[in-house]
């Protein structure tokens, strides 16, 4: 992130602060302007901020250190004037993993209500609090503070909307059931929606038509949410190129065939016609194998044109149904180093895809987002 100061390192992890965070510090002179007690509000303000920005680096590394056992890095930790972004390497490979790594973050926060509320109850600062007539101490004040901040913040960060945890959260929970990019989508639109009801309420407050506390940052975190949610869809697009599509989408449906009793000279022929460099050997519809050009032309060499199909193919080849990801049909590739695979339903070759085929409509699918 451009224009971040580094102000060290916490278990490996870089930790910065964004030129904007000292805006703050501009914010909290204009709230203390007039005061009659000027220096021990200003004072009371900046030992506040720094506690609260402390907790909310200690959010961030909740995230952090939870992503690492899942062998996830953190390229840094960046504290802004709202919040804190923790930029991991990669995004986690199992929804559950997301959903830890997103709940970490708030659960830092409860830690820290836990922790301070004993003290908060037999410090007696609540009955003062509930007591017009008492004056709070400059540490009662902070603890109360801090304790309130903390419990906003763990509400707050559950909001499902990107980019808080809430949205990750959501997203996990739906990719248990859909897929990556449809679980985003459908995060990030609600992310959108809950950011237009800011952005409408923080409008507003401004108009004096409502009066919230912090409604005049409603339509700021509104922007920051839209923007993010936004964002984040854009980067799993990219990252996951294939996520959303099926065999189905992929395959072709009208393939040349070839039966294990036919010979080479056969396969010629039938290979000839296609641009596709493997052919399916199928026996009363179903896949048996597949004989691959390059054995094709091998076995021509040493065996002749009248060696049968079954003596020159590739036994017990894998197969895939319709309904399958696109990602799997790779990793079978990948596994199996082959370029073309049977497509299967009710135990019929219905279809192939092939690597040139994914490619392809990946190709095309990019180039009608780019647009």
């Amino acid at each position: 992130m451009r224009g971040s100061l580094k102000l060290g390192k916490i278990a490996g992890i870089g930790i910065y602060v964004h030129i904007s965070f000292f805006l703050i510090f501009i914010w909290i002179l204009y709230l203390v302007q007039g005061e009659s007690d000027y220096w021990s509000q200003l004072v009371f303000y900046i030992v506040c901020y720094i506690l609260l920005f402390t907790c909310v680096l200690l959010h961030e590394l909740g995230h952090a250190l939870t992503a690492q056992r899942y062998g996830i890095q953190t390229r840094r930790i960046t504290l802004l004037p709202i919040g804190g972004v923790a930029q991991l390497e990669g995004i986690p490979e199992k929804p559950g993993q997301e959903l830890v790594i997103a709940i970490a973050g708030p659960l830092v926060n409860v830690a820290i209500v836990i922790l301070l509320l004993p003290i908060f109850l037999l410090t007696g600062t609540y009955s003062d609090i509930t007591d017009n007539t008492a004056s709070l101490s400059f540490g009662q004040n902070l603890l109360a503070t801090v304790l309130f901040a903390n419990g906003i913040l763990v509400i707050f960060n559950l909001i499902p909307a990107f980019p808080m945890d809430g949205g990750r959260i959501l997203r996990a929970l739906l990719a248990k059931r859909l897929d990556y990019t449809k679980a985003t989508l459908i995060a990030a639109r609600t992310g959108q929606v809950i950011a237009v009801l800011f952005i409408l309420s923080g409008v507003s407050n401004w108009l004096g038509l409502t009066h919230w506390q912090l409604g005049f940052t409603l339509p700021f975190i509104g922007i920051f949410v839209l923007i993010g949610a936004q964002a984040e869809y854009r980067m799993v697009q990219a990252t996951h190129p294939h996520s959303g599509l099926f065999v189905k989408d992929v395959m072709q449906q009208y393939f040349y065939s070839v039966s294990p009793k036919e010979t080479l000279k056969e396969a010629v022929r039938k290979i000839s016609e296609t641009d596709r460099n493997d052919i399916v050997v199928t026996e009363n519809g179903k896949p048996v194998g597949i004989l691959l050009r390059h054995k094709l032309l091998q076995y021509l060499a040493t065996n002749g044109p009248d060696m049968p199909v079954e003596d020159a193919m590739n036994a017990n080849t894998p197969t895939i149904g319709p309904s399958q990801p696109v990602e799997h049909a790779l990793n079978i590739m990948d596994n199996s180093r082959l370029n073309t695979l049977p497509v299967v339903q009710n135990s019929q070759c219905v279809g192939i895809i092939t690597f040139e085929n994914i490619q392809l409509t990946l190709f095309h699918r990019y180039n009608t987002n780019i647009a």
